[in-house]
């Protein structure tokens, strides 16, 4: 654009036509009253420093609008994943805070997301990242900083939280091992390959005509499933009365017995988190995921197996496609389990890690 750039504050010639357009919401009023009493319509003449502001200054404006649209654009797409899956909603607004532009929504959904998962570190950073890109008082920071100390010291007083972890032993087979054994031991789900016996109630046969309400396993099933739910309803108990520490005690006997249940592997991990035991709220996450994830195999590979024997292998694809259980007779229990609570679990410990 100009004649002869070099790197002094020399004044250079810069051709009119297109200069006001690019540069008029950044230039100096002296420098447009200076074009209006020029007779020259072709050039301008201006020293290079002066310039070369204009062009910073342009750089930094467009810079701003590009910060302003995209953090506008990550706010609008927070706010609807929300809605639906809190862990997505904060990696959403995290971008945002790294971005560094000044609008206060990321920051303050983010400040209120951590508060209620418990994860108070993290509070505290998205409230440091905050002082840093608005500039605020540094004494107000550990004001702040402090006031969030002393809420969560009220709210440890409200609770009884466990100090330290205390994983459980079991001894011999776990419930759970016992469980998926004496499921083996049925007679195979043949995929309402017989007939039923009765129309009106719907009781179907298997294989080898044994009902299931009569099989000499279902008893032992029964009192597994019995004894899982007790201990469920007891943390319930202690969770009632606030007694997160006693909750976390069964919740560990229960994970221990490697229950096919995953909502007590879920809330042991929130517990450690609120307590700030992270590495153990870390080895739950990792348990669980392990756990869960080698049993969906088991069951998909048990039930396409079944499938390709009686015939019904679209329909078993469908459904495991479709992210649908499978169930056995009469819904006695799962078959298949697509336990989408795994990828919630991965995504949070990607988080904590």
């Amino acid at each position: 654009m100009t004649d002869s750039p070099n790197d002094s504050d020399d004044e250079i010639r810069i051709p009119i036509k297109g200069f006001f357009d690019e540069y008029s919401s950044v230039m100096p009023q002296d420098i447009f009253l200076l074009y209006l009493k020029s007779n020259n319509r072709d050039f301008i003449t201006l020293k290079k420093s002066v310039f070369d502001t204009m062009v910073e200054e342009k750089r930094k404006r467009q810079e701003a609008d590009y910060l302003l649209r995209t953090t506008a654009s990550l706010n609008n797409e927070g706010i609807g994943l929300e809605k639906q899956n809190i862990d997505e909603a904060i990696k959403v607004y995290e971008q945002n805070i790294k971005l560094g532009y000044p609008a206060t929504h990321s920051f303050d959904r983010l400040g209120i997301l951590y508060r209620k998962k418990g994860d108070i570190e993290n509070e505290k950073r998205v409230l440091r990242r905050r002082y840093e890109v608005f500039k605020l008082p540094p004494s107000d920071l550990e004001k702040e900083l402090e006031r969030i100390d002393n809420k969560v010291k009220r709210v440890k007083l409200n609770y009884i939280l466990p100090q330290k972890a205390k994983p459980y032993k079991v001894l011999g087979l776990a419930l759970g091992l016992q469980y998926q054994h004496i499921i083996t031991q049925l007679p195979e789900f043949n995929f309402y390959f017989d007939k039923p016996v009765d129309e009106d109630t719907n009781t179907y046969l298997f294989k080898n005509h044994r009902f299931i309400n009569d099989y000499v396993y279902k008893p032992q099933l029964w009192e597994i499933q019995k004894e899982f739910k007790k201990m469920i309803a007891d943390t319930e108990k202690y969770k009632s009365n606030n007694d997160l520490d006693s909750a976390a005690t069964i919740y560990e006997k229960i994970v221990a017995e490697q229950c096919y249940i995953p909502q007590p592997y879920d809330k042991l991990q929130q517990i450690y988190k609120k307590a700030g035991l992270n590495e153990d709220a870390k080895r739950i996450l990792i348990t669980s995921i392990d756990y869960f994830s080698a049993l969906r195999n088991r069951q998909k590979s048990y039930v396409l197996n079944l499938a390709s024997k009686y015939g019904k292998l679209d329909f078993a694809l469908q459904y495991i496609n479709d992210g649908k259980k499978i169930y056995y007779y009469g819904g006695a229990f799962e078959l298949y389990n697509p336990y989408p609570i795994i990828d919630n679990w991965q995504k949070r410990l990607t988080i904590l890690t």
